[in-house]
C-alpha cells in the first residue's frame, strides 16, 4: 500500500511483508459492504514487525466506494529499542493508530507471544 510506504519514508524504515500473513475480511452489513486487508510487514533490517488494516466500505451494490480507512493495528518488536526509538516510532505513527487495536495500550517488546492478528 502506497500511503504506508510513505509513513514509513519519513522515518527512513523500509520493510518487506511477512509470507502468509494477509487476511482478507468481507463484512455484510444493511447497507454496505466493508472489505478489511489485514497485513502483517517487518522491517528491514529486523527491528520490529506492524500490522496494517485497509478497510474500503461500500454500497450494497458494490459500485460506490462510500470511505476508506488505513490503520496500524500492531506494533511488535523483535529487538529491545531504546525508549526513544520507541518514542520517535510511536509519535510518527500516532495519526494512523487503531483506537481498538494494541497499539495504544501496549507496544509489545520481544514477545512472540503477544496478541495480535494472524501471528
Amino acid at each position: 500500500v502506497i500511503a504506508i510506504r510513505q509513513l514509513f519514508t519519513g522515518l527512513k524504515i523500509t520493510y518487506k511483508d511477512c509470507r502468509g500473513l494477509w487476511d482478507v475480511v468481507i463484512t455484510l452489513e444493511d447497507d454496505s459492504v466493508i472489505v478489511t486487508h489485514k497485513k502483517w510487514e517487518e522491517t528491514i533490517p529486523s527491528k520490529f514487525e506492524f500490522c496494517w488494516h485497509l478497510s474500503i466500505e461500500l454500497n450494497k451494490t458494490c459500485k460506490t466506494i462510500k470511505s476508506v480507512n488505513l490503520k496500524i493495528a500492531h506494533i511488535r518488536f523483535l529487538m529491545s529499542p531504546s525508549q526513544q526509538e520507541i518514542v520517535k516510532l510511536c509519535t510518527h505513527l500516532k495519526q494512523y493508530y487503531d483506537p481498538e487495536s494494541d497499539v495504544n495500550q501496549n507496544i509489545n517488546i520481544n514477545n512472540n507471544n503477544s496478541t495480535n492478528d494472524n501471528k
